[in-house]
């Protein structure tokens, strides 16, 4: 089994901010946000002012953003040249998740069926990889996770992770 792999640094600045996540938040389709809330995928029913979320301990999650900037295609260029093997995946695409403190809830441990590259943009969260390691990413940390890796992202303040999933079917 391939193993997860931590690079701390990997780029020196944030490619994906609040106020832009606040500014797509407006455009982007409701049935393509979801939010979690004690480790559990909501479907939102209306949008509620972006605000609310600091108030609530729920995280945010973006699906189907990849077209969202054009600096996402350019890091999945890079990320190929890291990981050739990605290469071979027949659809991929970035889902953005954002906390607004600490007490946000996360996914419980779980394994993916996709191959995730894991670009923390803004903020601090825990990573705990079962059997591999624990570690704090902060702003342009980044972590392979190979699908079936099981995993655990545990928002620590108010942060952004880009996740881009491979998947092969």
């Amino acid at each position: 089994m391939v193993k997860p792999i931590l690079f701390s640094k990997f780029i020196n600045t944030s490619v994906f901010n609040f106020e832009e996540l606040h500014n797509l938040y407006k455009n982007h389709p409701i049935n393509d946000l979801e939010v979690i809330l004690d480790g559990v995928k909501h479907s939102l029913q209306y949008k509620p002012d972006v605000e609310q979320f600091a108030n609530h301990k729920y995280s945010l999650i973006f699906v189907k953003a990849k077209e969202v900037k054009e600096t996402f295609y350019n890091l999945k260029k890079v990320f190929e040249l890291k990981f050739p093997q990605i290469k071979k995946a027949k659809q991929w695409d970035v889902h953005i998740y954002s906390s607004y403190s600490g007490e946000s809830t996360s996914f419980n441990v779980h394994a993916d069926k996709a191959d995730n590259v894991i670009l923390q943009t803004e903020g601090l969260s825990k990573w705990h990889l079962p059997n591999y390691f624990d570690t704090t990413l902060t702003t342009g940390d980044m972590i392979w996770i190979p699908k079936g890796v099981k995993h655990q992202c545990i928002p620590l303040n108010r942060r952004i992770s880009l996740s881009f999933a491979f998947w092969y079917y």
